[in-house]
């Protein structure tokens, strides 16, 4: 069966898109809880998953890396090199996890105060409460993505997808009896989501130690500056692109913070929504990284490209459909993550905006993993930080704050910020410079 087939494509996109909802249920659990108590804890709550996603996105970005590789070693069977680059992603995670530590426990307050300055000292008081437990969760958040990812650079997207399964239905059940049960508000999420994410990487950490998976720490490897080069001079670029793509998202969001507090709940009720169609072009993006990357790994550019296309056409229909029913009805997906009746009212027209974006979302994001498997991580990090910083902010909060247009002001920004990044993936597909075979 040829690679590009579409049941191989599907085999990947799958598995990953559901673990991607799922891990991001991780986060929304705490919002669909936390939406039933209060507009104040759901927006913290909402916020935070931001910061968290900023967080994850260093992991994220280097694990990319780190996937590719182990696809590399993996197709020619060098098991032991695969496994070696796992242990050392995990190192590079770990060092990161306490660096993220050390500057909360300094500079944490500080931040935080930041952050919710725009709003009511009951918020501030909320955030506090809630980072001051969630944040240990950090260590055990860059094991869970650092496996994940290379058990997927491996070809074996279902055991992260079951162990997350196993993550969310712990995160849920723990915190409604916390909630609702013990009434203990937002702690009571915090403290779901921080045991939640704690098993999670040791179920990963038991998986990669003691299951019987070609992908294993069979031993503790010598540490090997070339294995941290390799991760990190891939990795790096990624990570910083997916850093600038996640602080674009939080900037709407303290740019919303101007108008009310209710709009930030209504952006952030419309965001979760779409997140889904995006957790669904994440997966095609694993696909494409993936099976391009085999291709290109065995110097076939052609097939290469024909794969990175399909995936693309794929990508771009499914998500198109999938954003039909939302569009529809975005009172019953909003209702889903709050019962409160004027955040719902706030987000229907911001969901339906955003709705209406998801063709020109879907065309770059269906783009960049044939790029970035091709080398040219760099053209998505100086894309991601450009569109979203030099455009879509300066843009929303001109129009925003200055112009009092509100919610139309943050959307005008998106929408160029759009088009700009559509035109240039566009012309960097069509050059053909991502065909690279020689990354490794």
């Amino acid at each position: 069966m040829k690679e590009g087939s579409l049941k191989n494509i599907l085999n990947i996109a799958v598995p990953v898109a559901a673990e991607r909802i799922l891990l991001l249920l991780t986060g929304l659990a705490g919002i669909i809880i936390i939406g039933r108590v209060g507009t104040q804890e759901l927006v913290v709550v909402s916020i935070a998953n931001t910061i968290y996603e900023i967080i994850q996105s260093m992991f994220t970005g280097l694990s990319v890396g780190a996937a590719i590789l182990v696809t590399r070693f993996s197709k020619t069977e060098n098991h032991d090199e695969a496994s070696c680059i796992m242990y050392h992603t995990l190192l590079i995670n770990f060092a990161i996890s306490i660096f993220v530590l050390l500057i909360s426990a300094v500079a944490g307050e500080r931040i935080l105060n930041l952050l919710f300055q725009n709003m009511t000292p009951s918020i501030r008081l909320l955030s506090e409460q809630y980072f001051r437990i969630s944040l240990w969760a950090v260590p055990l958040m860059g094991v869970d993505i650092g496996i994940s990812a290379c058990f997927r650079g491996a070809g074996n997207a279902k055991l992260p997808l079951y162990l997350t399964i196993c993550t969310n239905v712990v995160n849920i059940l723990l915190g409604i009896l916390l909630v609702f049960v013990l009434k203990m508000g937002i702690q009571g999420v915090a403290v779901a989501f921080l045991i939640s994410r704690m098993l999670g990487g040791i179920m990963r950490l038991a998986a990669v130690f003691c299951g019987r998976f070609e992908l294993k720490i069979r031993r503790l490897y010598k540490f090997s500056a070339r294995y941290i080069k390799l991760i990190v001079s891939y990795g790096n670029i990624t990570m910083c692109e997916q850093l600038m793509l996640q602080l674009g998202f939080l900037g709407m969001q303290l740019i919303t913070a101007h108008i009310s507090e209710m709009a930030v709940g209504g952006y952030q009720l419309a965001n979760n929504v779409v997140n889904i169609i995006f957790a669904v072009s994440f997966g095609f993006e694993t696909a494409q990284i993936t099976l391009a990357g085999v291709e290109l790994g065995r110097n076939a550019k052609k097939e290469a490209k024909t794969i990175a296309c399909s995936i693309f056409k794929l990508n771009e229909i499914i998500t198109c459909l999938l954003s039909v029913p939302m569009l529809l009805f975005p009172k019953y997906f909003l209702m889903i993550f709050s019962s409160d009746p004027e955040l719902i009212s706030n987000g229907i027209p911001i969901l339906r905006i955003l709705l209406l974006f998801v063709p020109l979302t879907s065309f770059f994001q269906g783009i960049q993993g044939a790029i970035k498997t091709g080398g040219r991580a760099a053209i998505v990090l100086l894309l991601n930080l450009i569109s979203p910083w030099l455009i879509r902010i300066p843009i929303a909060y001109f129009l925003c704050v200055y112009c009092n247009l509100g919610i139309l002001g943050l959307m005008a920004g998106l929408l160029v910020d759009y088009l700009v990044r559509d035109i240039c993936y566009f012309i960097e597909f069509r050059k053909e410079k991502w065909l690279n075979t020689n990354i490794i």
